[in-house]
This record gives structure tokens, sequence and C-alpha cells, in this order.
């Protein structure tokens, strides 16, 4: 009889280890999972920062090509009043070819009419 209780006994000592043992495991993979569920919300976070940071460069490169649109329209304003004013000195210039013609016209007529 003792002999059986003391079987009986080790029997649920063998049987509580077991399950022990088992429960570590499940602790394991229940922790091996959760580290498995971080990692992945941290390459997430990583690859989101990711994103913001080409944002960021499109938006920079974005403001630099109006920047540049900017500066090749304010030097194209320049042409145009480079050429309006060397229009501007041409027409004076014929302006006097004029009227030095005319003033030589003038001479001519009085030279005749003398």
């Amino acid at each position: 009889m003792a002999r059986r209780r003391r079987r009986h006994f080790v029997v649920v000592v063998a049987v509580v280890v077991v399950a022990a043992a088992a429960a570590a495991v499940v602790v394991v993979v229940v922790a091996a999972a959760v580290v498995v569920v971080v990692v992945v919300a941290a390459a997430a976070a990583v690859v989101v920062v990711a994103a913001a940071v080409v944002v960021v460069v499109v938006v920079v490169a974005a403001a630099a090509a109006v920047v540049v649109v900017v500066a090749a329209a304010a030097a194209a304003a320049a042409v145009v009043v480079v050429v309006a004013a060397a229009v501007v000195v041409a027409a004076a210039a014929a302006v006097v070819v004029v009227a030095a013609a005319a003033a030589a016209a003038v001479a001519v007529v009085a030279e005749i009419s003398k």
C-alpha cells in the first residue's frame, strides 16, 4: 500500500513537473511572439520615418525647383528690360538722325533760296 502511494505521488509529481515545463514552454513562445510583434512594430516605425524623410526631400526638391523657376523668370524679365532699354536707345538715335536730316534739309533749302 505504501509502495502504491509512493508511486502515485511520483506520478503526480512527474505530471506537475511536465505541466510546469509545458507552461514554461508556453510562456517562452508567448514571449517570443511579443518580441516578434515589437520588432515588426519597430520596423514599421522605421518605414514610416523613412517615408516622412522621402516626403521632406521631395518637398525640398519641389521648393528648389520653384526657386529655379522664379530665378529664370527674373532673368527673363531682366532680359526684357535690357531689350526694351535698347529699343528706347535705338528710337532716340533714330530721332536724332531724323532731326539731323531735317536740319540738313533746311540748310539745303536755305542755301537754294539765297
